[in-house]
């Protein structure tokens, strides 16, 4: 033992660090992000076939050899391609959000994997990823310990669920997990990952939860202050931190606990009056960036465009020189202000195209999202969540060079309202919205052809102004401050700074 009560590994079998011999050696960012999961978990000698192991969370100056296991664990035996393989590497980026556990002997690691921190939980369900047992320890039996720790967390946590995603080729993993009292969700299988392959799905009901949430209350005392119980189902740590009640669009919550937001009063007249018009967009809808950037690129000797802060209004409206509203139909707006401009963004071949496509967006995208943050029932919230999810991926497939299009824009190689009504929602996923949607939700990112595209649509020259940007979140305001009406934007595995990434057009 050394002074600092932590021993060194042997020589030639891993990198040289110090293991800790019990909790009190983990370094105080780590305790930090464990809090509320009690100590007794943090640590715990095991005796496994008559041979000492610690299962304890990982060291930073660990995580290397973590990616090191855990890729010959998904090697072995199994084809995994090239970009999974460099993710299960980037353990350090995935520690921002997760909490590593690892099972070790005096040699090093064995086993490990990742459980989200309690912060960044978002309602009574928990999940795990990237479980892996390198070939050392195969057959010791140390998955069935690692899913054991994970449930025992979530139930020390008031969790009551535990759900998971495991790659079609694990299927010693999937009996483990089958025999411990998972069920697989067959309806929940509908994400394409790594190769094409069809994730399997399994759900495990904690029976005996402890009696308060630690996570709720950790949630709550961080914050400084209580969260109505309408609204502290979404998000994560930083639900708090934004009043959501001040984002809800008008609309209501059907006996099923989904939401539905308000139609449009006014869907607009048959011809646009010829006088002035001036436009009103509160700056948190995800409605209001289409109509905005559309009268700006189409019309903007004609339309005046007003930015207003959140809760102002539902939707954009757009009213005549008197004051009078002339529609508060965001898609309607746009596609009326092009077509009166002659703007190529509608043009007259491709319009009931156009049209279709901006009612999936409506009713699909912008929909869902809204149903997934401000629904009041949980699986009414998984299952939009699912169906919003599914729909981004046929978006980005139709982008795809594969699909036979190679097309820079969603219809072509020209910009369309269209392409303005999804920008002026997805430029706000990773900003706004996905930090009140499930925990480890997908970021647009994951999605390589709509992240691309996405960014050549900013890059558009006279698009997106300066102003814009600083209001989306892209920029910081004169006093180096970022917008932030929904709360701080999540952490984004892989990406050190999404802001960054996001001015990184192509």
């Amino acid at each position: 033992m050394t002074a600092t009560g932590t021993v060194p590994t042997n020589p030639g079998d891993a990198p040289d660090v110090r293991r800790p011999l019990d909790a009190s050696d983990l370094p105080p960012e780590v305790i930090a992000s464990l809090s509320p999961i009690p100590s007794t978990l943090w640590f715990r000698e095991l005796q496994v076939h008559g041979r000492e192991l610690a299962l304890r969370h990982a060291l930073p100056e660990e995580y290397p050899e973590v990616g090191d296991v855990l890729e010959s664990a998904f090697t072995t035996g199994c084809t995994s391609t090239p970009e999974y393989v460099a993710s299960l590497h980037a353990i350090t980026e995935r520690a921002r959000t997760s909490n590593v556990w690892v099972i070790t002997d005096d040699r090093g690691v064995l086993a490990a994997v990742l459980t989200p921190m309690p912060r960044f939980l978002d309602s009574d369900t928990f999940t795990f990823n990237i479980l892996g047992v390198g070939p050392r320890a195969r057959g010791l039996g140390l998955g069935r310990v690692l899913t054991d720790h994970a449930v025992a967390v979530a139930r020390a946590l008031g969790l009551r669920r535990v759900d998971i995603h495991s790659g079609p080729q694990m299927t010693w993993a999937h009996r483990m997990y089958l025999e411990y009292g998972f069920v697989r969700r067959i309806d929940w299988e509908t994400a394409l990952v790594d190769g094409h392959q069809r994730l399997r799905s399994f759900s495990y009901r904690i029976t005996d939860p402890a009696q308060s949430s630690a996570a709720s209350e950790y949630r709550l005392e961080t914050s400084g202050g209580s969260v109505s119980t309408e609204t502290a189902h979404a998000g994560s740590a930083h639900t708090a931190t934004a009043d959501l009640a001040s984002h809800r669009p008008a609309g209501e919550v059907d006996d099923a606990g989904r939401f539905i937001a308000e139609a449009p009063s006014l869907p607009g007249p048959a011809e646009l009056p010829d006088t002035p018009l001036h436009l009103m967009a509160p700056t948190d809808s995800p409605r209001s960036w289409g109509a905005v950037l559309g009268a700006r690129f189409a019309a903007p000797d004609w339309v005046s465009v007003e930015l207003t802060g959140p809760g102002s209004a539902s939707s954009p409206q757009l009213v005549d020189a008197s004051g009078n509203l002339v529609s508060d139909d965001w898609a309607w707006i746009s596609r009326s202000l092009a077509a009166a401009a002659g703007s190529p963004l509608y043009p007259a071949a491709r319009r009931d195209e156009i049209d279709r496509l901006e009612r999936l967006i409506d009713e699909e995208v912008i929909g869902g999202l809204e149903q997934a943050i401000f629904s009041t029932d949980q699986p009414v919230r998984d299952a939009v969540e699912r169906l919003l999810f599914a729909r981004l991926g046929m978006l980005d497939l139709a982008l795809h060079p594969a699909a036979g299009r190679g097309q820079r824009f969603l219809l072509g190689n020209e910009l369309s309202t269209a392409d303005l009504a999804l920008f002026g929602t997805l430029v706000g996923w990773d900003l706004c919205y996905r930090g009140h949607l499930g925990w480890g939700s997908a970021s647009l990112v994951d999605y390589p052809q709509l992240w691309a595209w996405a960014r050549r649509v900013l890059a558009v020259e006279g698009l997106v102004g300066a102003e814009d940007r600083v209001l989306l979140g892209l920029e910081p305001d004169a006093n180096g401050s970022f917008h932030e009406a929904w709360g701080p934007a999540e952490p984004v595995e892989g990406v050190p700074d999404i802001r960054a990434a996001w001015r990184a057009t192509d």
